[in-house]
């Protein structure tokens, strides 16, 4: 079996509107189309954008989407266009630039899934799972002030057992 080679760089409108600079291939259903296949970038009208590698026309593997009306960068293993990665990143910048969100763990369909630690601009930090963007079912949250918060979390609350330690006074709560 012959390895496909991709194409050499070229820049073509997509039927999205996306303007695509990268590698391309003749599409084997379509043999007088050609459609990025290894190494390229996008960008569309609304000004989002991904850089990374394409397989028949799709973005799958190692890249980075930018998504310009949330502010957010995530970047990691993509499989058509959705970020599904045990180790990506997620960042949220605001309209000034600042790093507002970082977010260092697993993804599912460009979000939060697994296994993740974020931190906020404000010191805030989270390090425990998630599911479908959203803290939970357990995590140890630590607040700005010092206090701390570990145990069971429901739709991104504090929902459950868990222990709650003020750090001024070092005391806690522990119970539902």
């Amino acid at each position: 079996m012959t390895e496909r080679r991709p194409d050499p760089v070229k820049k073509m409108l997509l039927p999205d509107g996306g303007l695509y600079s990268g590698h391309v291939r003749r599409d084997p259903l379509r043999p007088d189309e050609l459609v990025p296949d290894g190494v390229g970038k996008i960008k569309w009208p609304n000004g989002d954008k991904y850089r990374g590698r394409f397989t028949n026309g799709v973005p799958n593997g190692q890249g980075i989407k930018q998504i310009v009306a949330t502010g957010i960068t995530i970047q990691g293993n993509f499989t058509q266009y959705m970020a599904q990665d045990k180790e990506g990143k997620m960042t949220r910048e605001n309209a000034t630039g600042a790093v507002e969100y970082s977010y260092e763990g697993g993804l599912l369909y460009d979000r939060q899934d697994g296994w993740g630690v974020e931190t906020t601009a404000d010191g805030t930090r989270y390090e425990g799972y998630f599911m479908k963007g959203k803290r939970g079912p357990s995590g140890k949250w630590i607040l700005r002030n010092g206090n701390v918060y570990e145990g069971e979390f429901l739709n991104g609350l504090m929902h459950g057992r868990g222990k709650l330690t003020n750090d001024v006074n070092k005391t806690s709560y522990d119970g539902q």
